[in-house]
């Protein structure tokens, strides 16, 4: 029965209800990601980056019972992004809910999967946008120039950079069922990003506001993304 239903992104289609945008999810911990449920199907449970569409399946065939308790693993290197106008906006994360197996509609790559798979499942997504603080976090480096001895350029790369933890965990589950993805950058696969995603700090036009409605966390992170861009060979 749950073949029938059309593939598309539809708002109504058990919308997510928990976390909420701009909450802070704390890796080490157990969160319960809520839904109203509204379809009588399974469903499956993705966790999605929008900087660089990557997704980790956290969930997959469960019943549609409207709550899910989400171990947030702090083995996972969460990618952020540096030198881009969206530096210091720490709010990056989507949870995307879709009918049925997400595992067995997409076959042996769902778990390294790039995009939005709108155009397969009906789906929606949730949480628009919301943080994960974590020890561990994958840089994601865009067009970095360094002056001496050498200058390169890189479109998508990383490094890991371990942050202490301050926040209180709980012991691993034995099996969390969740591994990162293998892929290191994006990937033309699937829908590409929302048009309306917009840094917290900026204007619905993309402008910049009065630097005095700009936290000071954010504001030195956009110095420095300014800084490192404008850097050239001397």
């Amino acid at each position: 029965m749950s073949a029938s239903i059309s593939a598309d992104d539809d708002p109504n289609f058990n919308p997510i209800t928990s976390p909420q945008p701009d909450d802070t999810v704390f890796a080490g911990q157990y969160f319960d990601i809520k839904w109203t449920n509204n379809t009588p199907y399974p469903v499956s449970l993705l966790l999605y980056y929008w900087g660089t569409e990557r997704n980790w399946i956290l969930a997959d065939n469960i019943p549609n019972v409207g709550m899910y308790h989400w171990w947030v693993s702090d083995q996972i290197a969460y990618p952020t992004l540096v030198n881009t106008p969206y530096a210091g906006d720490p709010n990056w994360f989507e949870i995307h809910i879709y009918n049925g197996s997400f595992r067995q509609a997409m076959g042996p790559n769902a778990d390294s999967y790039v995009g939005i798979a709108d155009s397969v499942l009906k789906m929606n997504r949730g949480a628009l946008w919301f943080n994960i603080t974590a020890p561990i976090y994958s840089v994601q480096i865009y067009s970095v120039e360094t002056v001496n001895p050498t200058s390169f350029s890189t479109i998508s790369g990383g490094t890991t950079e371990t942050i202490p933890i301050t926040w209180s965990t709980v012991p691993s589950p034995t099996n969390t069922g969740i591994s990162a993805p293998t892929h290191s950058g994006p990937i033309s696969s699937g829908a590409g990003r929302p048009s309306q995603r917009l840094p917290t700090f900026a204007s619905i036009s993309g402008g910049m506001g009065g630097w005095e409605d700009i936290p000071l966390g954010k504001l030195l992170w956009m110095i420095l993304g300014g800084i490192l861009a404008g850097i050239a060979i001397v």
